[in-house]
């Protein structure tokens, strides 16, 4: 078998995956963040992220997006799913007050060969394979160099009671990350 065929087979089958992951977790009551089954230490270096969070970004970002600075672009949350297995994050899309900017994304966060991974989709067609490393209450989501394109980087640090996040572009063949969007998160009171 090719390995174009093989890759093609397992971009089938992680659809086929998140598929079925969204129609369950759409029937399953509201779960508790970080319910980590088994496995409590699994994820306990991003525990930091855990829950609803709301995002405000910077001017520039802001002025990117088409939306007024300073003003909350959307929501999104960080939840176990599997039984722990993944950490998932996904945009609420009908909290985004530019809805031409809206869409869906998912962000899934695995272990695999004992490294932590993730891998990224939404409903642009986009695909990013991200190795993950973290650091106190920070995490840096690093794509593949051996994908074709740009690479790209995204960062999360608590800062006190705020999530930063920081999502930046290099260029084919470049290690000079730019900055793209920066945001401000504050997490939902339960």
């Amino acid at each position: 078998m090719s390995r174009n065929t093989k890759t093609a087979q397992l971009v089938a089958f992680t659809l086929f995956l998140i598929c079925l992951v969204s129609v369950g977790s759409a029937q399953q009551p509201a779960r508790a963040p970080l319910a980590l089954g088994a496995e409590p230490d699994k994820f306990a270096a991003l525990a930091f992220l855990s829950g609803t969070w709301t995002a405000t970004p910077d001017a520039d970002s802001a002025k990117r997006l088409g939306i007024v600075a300073g003003q909350p672009s959307g929501v999104f949350t960080f939840l176990p799913e599997l039984n722990g297995q993944v950490l998932v994050r996904r945009n609420i899309r009908g909290a985004v007050r530019n809805q031409a900017y809206a869409r869906d994304d998912v962000l899934y966060i695995y272990f695999e060969s004992g490294a932590l991974r993730a891998i990224y989709f939404d409903t642009e067609g986009h695909v990013i394979h991200y190795s993950v490393s973290t650091a106190a209450d920070s995490a840096v989501f690093l794509s593949d160099v051996a994908a074709p394109g740009p690479r790209f980087r995204l960062s999360y640090h608590l800062n006190g009671e705020s999530l930063d996040g920081l999502f930046e572009v290099a260029a084919p063949g470049s290690a000079d990350f730019h900055p793209y969007l920066h945001w401000t998160s504050t997490k939902a009171k339960k």
